[in-house]
């Protein structure tokens, strides 16, 4: 929150705290999507204990989930570039602006 406070030159928590909760609710959608459409894939059956289902279920906690891991860790390196000297500049320009 701090970066954009220093960019915008002012404080700017409501709107960035809006922001971070959308994010944090869309995946959400995601999800029912990807379990909707696994279970179609898989011939999704009412019995827990059938094939289908089993398989479903360890897609949904194991192969789907770990590729979407390692995306977003690829692209959380590539864009999340926070070093300590960004740091302490940021911190600097914060309080040079009395935020």
């Amino acid at each position: 929150m701090e970066i954009e406070s220093v960019n915008l030159k002012s404080d700017q928590k409501g709107a960035t705290l809006g922001v971070r909760e959308f994010i944090a609710r869309f995946p959400r959608a995601i999800q029912v999507l990807i379990f909707a459409i696994v279970h179609s894939l898989t011939g999704f059956d009412d019995n827990p204990f059938s094939p289908a289902a089993q398989m479903g279920v360890r897609l949904h906690m194991t192969v789907i989930a770990a590729i979407i891991f390692i995306v977003f860790v690829v692209i959380f390196w590539k864009y999340y570039t926070l070093t300590t000297e960004k740091l302490e500049k940021i911190k600097t320009e914060l309080k040079e602006l009395g935020i």
